[in-house]
């Protein structure tokens, strides 16, 4: 019998294909992902379902257009960005399938209503964010409902220990982890200050004159 292949599935927040400095003339510094679509499959000719955060992550869980999903913008509030009961995820599948699922990061399809949580909807374990973003260093994620509050670390590092200890916790697989980093999104702040200051003197450089 062929062993079953884990699967990791990362995500970053509101990156666009401009945002990768190989694809800009080197406007951004990103060597580490530079070095994945060097040394990996690059699909340049690949498009969000949406333009917006909350329709396009729901298209990605589902295989569907977002429309079709429930999910039709970001609005918490007002509950659309909520995935329908309905769908079912491919976590929702790949648990079926004997596979170990979780979810690290951000969620934001279905950030104000239990019925929606992640753990509802395929994911057996989630160690994250249920809304549109949070902050770096202030910030409050929950595993599987148990809040957990800032300790000091920068959220992606929170993100990515996480992401470690999931797959160490499974190593002997099948697992499907879906890494969603709330990086680059807004807001924009680094534990790095000469990043802050290349990023504020490339701003200078290139913005327009008033």
């Amino acid at each position: 019998m062929t062993q079953r292949p884990n699967v990791l599935f990362i995500l970053a927040d509101d990156m666009g294909y401009g945002d990768f400095g190989c694809f800009n003339g080197g406007l951004s510094h990103t060597p580490a992902l530079d070095r994945l679509v060097a040394e990996g499959v690059c699909l340049t000719q690949h498009y969000s379902a949406s333009p917006v955060c909350a329709p396009a992550r729901a298209s990605l869980l589902t295989g569907r257009y977002p429309h079709r999903t429930g999910v039709i913008d970001t609005l918490e509030l007002r509950g659309l960005d909520r995935l329908a009961l309905r769908e079912r995820t491919v976590a929702d599948l790949l648990r079926q399938a004997g596979y170990v699922t979780g979810l690290i990061g951000k969620w934001h399809n279905g950030a104000l209503d239990d019925r929606y949580h992640p753990n509802r909807r395929g994911f057996d374990e989630f160690a994250g964010f249920r809304g549109g973003w949070a902050p770096y260093f202030d910030w409050h994620l929950e595993h599987n409902g148990t809040p957990a509050t800032a300790d000091g670390r920068y959220l992606t590092d929170v993100l990515t220990d996480e992401a470690v200890a999931f797959i160490h916790r499974h190593r002997r697989g099948p697992f499907f982890l879906h890494l969603a980093y709330n990086a680059p999104h807004f807001p924009f702040q680094s534990l790095d200050a000469d990043l802050v200051e290349r990023a504020e003197a490339l701003v200078r450089r290139h913005r327009p004159e008033t």
